[in-house]
């Protein structure tokens, strides 16, 4: 079992030949809460993604795991 505030089943790819972001089942805990549960997504060249929901909703902290802010 991971450790309370590591990622799990994360996998990243970015590929520069594709101009593509490929996000795999994606799950973020701080201790017991689990902020992000098998996120998955695919924004291909000239795609717009946005992100949105309510305050809590881990909107940011999927941002923060892509970006390599958090382990």
């Amino acid at each position: 079992m991971p450790a309370a505030n590591d990622s799990y089943a994360r996998q990243v790819r970015l590929s520069d030949q594709d101009s593509m972001i490929e996000v795999r089942g994606v799950t973020k805990r701080f201790g017991t809460l689990e902020v992000l549960r098998q996120v998955s997504l695919t924004v291909r060249a000239g795609e717009v993604l946005v992100v949105v929901g309510p305050s809590g909703g881990g909107k940011s902290t999927l941002l923060r795991v892509l970006a390599g802010l958090y382990p």
